[in-house]
């Protein structure tokens, strides 16, 4: 049985920022890790507009290419509150390693509340060889 590391990668409901899904991806590659990406929107989210479409698309571009790679890669989609979500996903999954982008000050919050419940590694990634472990 080979043990694989799982790598998280959280987004808000109006993430642009795919530093951290990047971040991930070079990690995984490194460490055989697998990435699961969650997007968290509201239950009562509709169709979005022109930026949740691309954004998106990109994610499934993302996911599509590095499995094309061979890298493990999921792509889920929470409807609820984002910390329920990404602790469920931490609990469930056996989650390694969480890792976002530095323009996601709300996440950086939630990932603090939620460590206090679950000791987990966090890595907040500002540029591409600058990252802060929370």
């Amino acid at each position: 049985m080979v043990f694989q590391k799982k790598i998280l990668v959280p987004l808000g409901m109006d993430s642009k920022d795919l530093k951290g899904v990047y971040h991930a991806l070079a990690l995984a590659e490194r460490m055989q890790a697998r990435v699961i990406i969650l997007r968290v929107e509201p239950q009562d989210a509709g169709n979005g507009g022109e930026t949740e479409a691309w954004i998106k698309r990109v994610l499934l571009d993302l996911v599509n290419s590095a499995t094309q790679q061979g890298l493990a890669v999921s792509y889920h989609i929470g409807h609820g509150l984002f910390e329920e979500e990404v602790f469920r996903l931490l609990t469930e999954e056996n989650i390694d390693l969480v890792v976002f982008g530095s323009e996601e000050k709300q996440i950086a919050q939630s990932l603090l509340r939620i460590r206090s419940r679950i000791p987990i590694q966090i890595i907040q990634v500002k540029e591409k060889s600058n990252v802060n472990y929370i």
